[in-house]
């Protein structure tokens, strides 16, 4: 049933009256696509509270390592910066004075803006990163002192897969070379010419492509050239410089060029790095130690291509020349790669969850609630409708399925049940 939250401060007050779960029909979706759910509700006593809502936010948080020179020395500063980008609220279902004893389901939609940037996670040496999706449904009460009767699933948001068919692409540049004292004088130019087999690749595949050099413009000579797959984030917080990172994955040295040399052809393969799994369980604090955060390993944690005002990943095919013996003086071409992922199979960090019902579990039904949110710029304004479209109760009948509410499963063998402690707690 994916991945969900099921306790959280002061759950004990609040789950005297009851049981609240929320379930997303999957775990992933994509920019501009409609959310689909169902909230389940067991109350067994009256909940002092009229309304029923649903929560949407997105969540990012940066922090990094900026290196400043005082003097002659090198002092490590910490940059830390989370922000909401979007929080929004609807109301889902209204009660007359309060939610009275009853099991009730209640259906629901929303559309995501189609600006959303993708859901991400990554840590290394000297930066942690994350953008984080959440759904939270919750019965808000009229008393102050009681907390809500709440319920939070965490999702993933990632790119639509493409319709066209890949195909070859040809990225042809000629880069300025200067040398001579303190590198102020122009010594002519190199062309890096690369020709990747396609234009769309995926975790596993191989990248094949061949490069082209040409260093007959030039006056200085090349000592080496190196082919690489790297990773390049780009962490900003409000005020500062951006700071850039990069990842080298694969790599491979070639010999240099004399000055003048006509065009040199190399050619590389590379597979295309699996991302890491995990996008919804973060790690949501700062080290203590500083010096702790240069112990990451880049290469454990690489995360998606993501592009956002604060965040950006992207992987690239890197030619660097290193000319005249120079190794502060090197031509760095950067080409990037457009990789996209396949949606999971399962929950990538949980086993499939499934809720069990209560005895005799019945709920009223109601029907399905049409959520429209006002999303913020830039989101886009053609979201901002009427705030919700208001749903009836109809008939008692049993919304009871196998991937829903099954009353015939085995609450010592399924992860969350409605009737055992541990999972009806709200967080």
């Amino acid at each position: 049933m994916g991945n969900t939250s099921l306790k959280g401060k002061d759950y004990q007050a609040a789950s005297k009256y009851g049981q609240i779960f929320l379930q997303s029909d999957k775990q992933l979706y994509h920019p501009g696509e409609t959310v689909t759910g169902k909230i389940h509700l067991n109350i067994v006593e009256p909940f002092p509270g009229t309304k029923l809502c649903l929560k949407f936010t997105g969540k990012q948080r940066v922090y990094f390592v900026r290196k400043i020179l005082s003097g002659n020395e090198s002092i490590n500063y910490l940059e830390d910066e989370a922000k909401n980008f979007i929080t929004q609220i609807a109301d889902v279902h209204t009660w007359t004075n309060e939610v009275t004893v009853g099991q009730y389901t209640i259906p629901f939609s929303f559309l995501l803006p189609p600006s959303l940037p993708t859901s991400f996670n990554q840590s290394g040496k000297g930066f942690r990163a994350h953008i984080i999706y959440k759904m939270e449904a919750f019965l808000q009460p009229t008393i102050e002192a009681l907390p809500k009767l709440k319920h939070k699933q965490p999702f993933i948001i990632r790119d639509s897969l493409p319709l066209e068919e890949p195909q070859s692409i040809l990225k042809d540049e000629a880069y300025p070379v200067f040398g001579g004292c303190l590198g102020c004088y122009k010594k002519g130019a190199i062309s890096i010419k690369v020709n990747f087999d396609k234009n769309i690749y995926a975790p596993g595949d191989i990248l094949k492509a061949d490069s082209e050099v040409d260093n007959t413009l030039n006056q200085l000579k090349c000592d080496r050239i190196v082919l690489s797959l790297t990773q390049k984030i780009t962490l900003n917080v409000k005020g500062g410089a951006p700071w850039n990172h990069w990842i080298q994955i694969k790599q491979q040295e070639f010999l240099g060029m004399q000055a003048g040399a006509p065009v040199e052809k190399l050619s590389v393969e590379f597979a295309i790095p699996l991302p890491n799994q995990t996008l919804t369980n973060v790690t949501k604090t700062a080290p203590l130690k500083l010096d702790l955060i240069f112990q990451e390993d880049d290469k454990k944690s690489l995360g998606y291509v993501c592009s956002s005002d604060d965040i950006s990943s992207v992987y690239l095919l890197e030619v660097e020349c290193f000319m005249d013996s120079d190794p502060l003086n090197k031509i760095r071409a950067e080409h990037p790669i457009n990789i996209l992922y396949p949606e999971p199979e399962a929950d990538p960090e949980h086993e499939d969850e499934e809720a069990i019902a209560p005895k005799d579990w019945k709920p009223q039904v109601m029907d399905t609630c049409v959520v429209s949110f006002s999303y913020p710029p830039p989101f886009g304004a053609s979201f901002n409708s009427s705030n919700i479209v208001k749903n009836s109760m109809v008939g008692s009948r049993s919304m009871i399925g196998s991937r829903i509410l099954n009353p015939n499963a085995d609450p010592n063998t399924t992860r969350n049940s409605l009737i055992s402690p541990r999972a009806i707690l709200p967080i």
